[in-house]
């Protein structure tokens, strides 16, 4: 009852910040103003000729021609009329424009197509190691882009709040976000057994907290840099018993890799990226920072913008190096509402499957996305999370976000509840 009682606040605040914006945006017209049209608005004429029309002079000068000493001549040669300027050439920067004055409703205007191939040369230069197909120019983006800059091309979107480590943003960003994250384990009785010493260790509730801090350079507009995880993790476990599961404070695994943002849509707000974490266990054993060789997380991010709502999600499988870390699948999805464009309320689902064991401890539940216990009785196991918060632009580039988050699927493993909240600082 808890969580739903939280939700409830949050959707109540929500519901009243929307009735104000509708408020502030619709007011009825006084009664002089009723009937009056103020101004009328078109789609621009097509690029056609227009009819000629017989105009012949009558041979009699005009008292002003007469004055000047022109005297016209009688003529009935057609004359053309004239028409309005011919409509600008226009082009989309997305797939599946037919035709100028679709890409003109949209917004988008250029000098003529340039040149790169199928994925177009990025802005940003780094030469011509781009790959090209000869299939058109549909990918490239007309804002001035300066080195290192974050692509400006879809400022409607924010970043997702949950699952921080592994819900990845298709942009390419360059940003500093610090991080903060308290998670309760569930008042259950658990044992962990060490398969290296044959060890057991029990506990019954407990706590963690990560700090820490993510990193990301734009290298162009389609390529960048992740540090998904840096810092450090407190791992207390409530001890039960004289075996008891004692915990403690650890550097945290070092998560990193490389982003390709490989479509990206400004006319339709459609982006998608692909890219790869590469996991380095840094930490130590007592918070289950130090679990086998490593790993790699390949994965694919999309994003689209639907009116004022905002549609994220991110796909991933992550593999162990060696057997002894358990692997997963996680599918995380993000929606907001964008109000004012700097309010933006959220939803969000994080899904866990694990698909094979790990045979460093003998337990049958893992850790999400903080934690591999490398636990050797949780393949085929699901946890599905629900994460509610909200999102401030404070400005475009100084952005903050908070989210509560607890599981809805019969399965919990160590997460009661979740809160996170996370600050990013954007060039």
């Amino acid at each position: 009852m808890r969580h739903y009682f939280v939700l409830g606040c949050l959707a109540a605040a929500w519901a009243g910040t929307a009735v104000s914006a509708y408020a502030q945006e619709w007011r009825p017209a006084g009664a002089d103003q009723r009937g009056r049209v103020t101004v009328q608005l078109g789609k621009p004429l097509p690029r056609s000729s227009t009819p000629s029309v017989a105009a012949p002079s009558t041979g009699v000068p005009t008292p002003e021609a007469e004055a000047r000493g022109q005297v016209p001549v009688a003529s009935t040669q057609p004359v053309k009329a004239v028409g309005p300027a011919q409509p600008r050439v226009v082009r989309a920067s997305g797939f599946g424009h037919a035709s100028a004055e679709e890409a003109y409703n949209c917004g988008v205007v250029s000098e003529g197509p340039p040149t790169g191939g199928f994925f177009g040369e990025p802005s940003g230069g780094l030469g011509s190691w781009m790959p090209t197909l000869p299939s058109g120019d549909y990918f490239r983006s007309y804002i001035e882009w300066q080195p290192f800059m974050s692509d400006q091309a879809f400022n409607s979107f924010v970043s997702p709040v949950s699952n921080p480590l592994y819900f990845e943003d298709p942009r390419s960003l360059t940003e500093l976000r610090p991080l903060f994250i308290y998670q309760r384990f569930p008042g259950k009785y658990r044992t962990v057994t060490d398969l290296g010493s044959g060890t057991t260790r029990a506990f019954s509730g407990g706590d963690l907290q990560f700090f820490g801090l993510q990193a990301r350079l734009a290298l162009n507009e389609r390529v960048s840099l992740v540090l998904n995880e840096l810092g450090g993790i407190s791992f207390n476990p409530d001890e039960a018993g004289p075996l008891g599961l004692s915990g403690g404070t650890s550097f945290a695994e070092i998560q990193f890799g490389p982003k390709f943002t490989f479509y990206r849509d400004d006319c339709t707000n459609t982006i998608a990226a692909v890219g790869v974490f590469f996991n380095i266990p840094a930490g130590e054993h007592k918070a289950f920072q130090d679990t086998g060789n490593g790993g790699v997380t390949p994965y694919l991010s999309v994003g689209q913008k639907i009116g004022n709502f905002h549609l994220l999600s991110t796909f991933g499988y992550r593999f162990g190096f060696n057997n002894e870390r358990s692997e997963s699948f996680y599918l995380s999805a993000h929606l907001d509402y964008s109000i004012f464009d700097r309010i933006y309320p959220l939803v969000e689902l994080n899904w866990y499957h694990w698909t094979r064991n790990g045979n460093r401890t003998g337990a049958d539940f893992e850790g999400q996305d903080l934690l591999n216990l490398g636990a050797n009785n949780v393949s085929g196991n699901d946890v599905l999370t629900l994460a509610a918060g909200v999102r401030f632009k404070i400005t475009e580039n100084i952005q903050a976000g908070i989210i509560y988050e607890f599981p809805i699927s019969p399965r919990d493993d160590l997460l009661s509840y979740r809160i996170g909240a996370d600050m990013i600082f954007r060039y």
